[in-house]
């Protein structure tokens, strides 16, 4: 019989495999529900699993219907086996899939430096233009 210490172990243990093999946690899921861990591999285009939900007692789950209401990944704390065949079908993420969300971030805020700066300067012109009629 598995104790809480033995769970706990267990959860830390496949949280540590998940990361090792490109799984990052979603922060702003996880930090809102107090009992689960949600995470994200950055192989989106090709893993099908690449939203996980992992439980305090170590059960990985992955359920999406909006991509395909009929799969479900179900895999108990207490199967070991099915994990590790789990992540051998992982793809390790390749270094553009890694820096994807910095690049769509730092595209954002040049984007909109831009934009702020071309604004400045044409209220600027106009300014003084104004200016000038008077």
């Amino acid at each position: 019989m598995k104790t809480e210490k033995d769970e706990i172990s267990n959860t830390l243990v496949r949280l540590n495999a998940l990361m090792k093999a490109g799984f990052r946690i979603n922060e702003p899921l996880s930090q809102h529900v107090g009992d689960i861990i949600w995470l994200k591999h950055p192989s989106v285009n090709r893993l099908i699993e690449a939203e996980v939900t992992l439980y305090e007692d170590g059960t990985v789950i992955y359920h999406d219907p909006l991509k395909n209401e009929n799969y479900e990944l179900r895999i108990e704390s207490y199967n070991d086996d099915a994990f590790n065949g789990f992540l051998k079908r992982v793809p390790m993420p390749t270094y553009s899939e890694k820096i994807r969300d910095s690049v769509t971030i730092f595209s954002i805020w040049t984007g909109f430096l831009l934009i702020t700066i071309i604004i400045s300067g044409i209220l600027g012109y106009f300014v003084k233009e104004v200016r000038s009629m008077f």
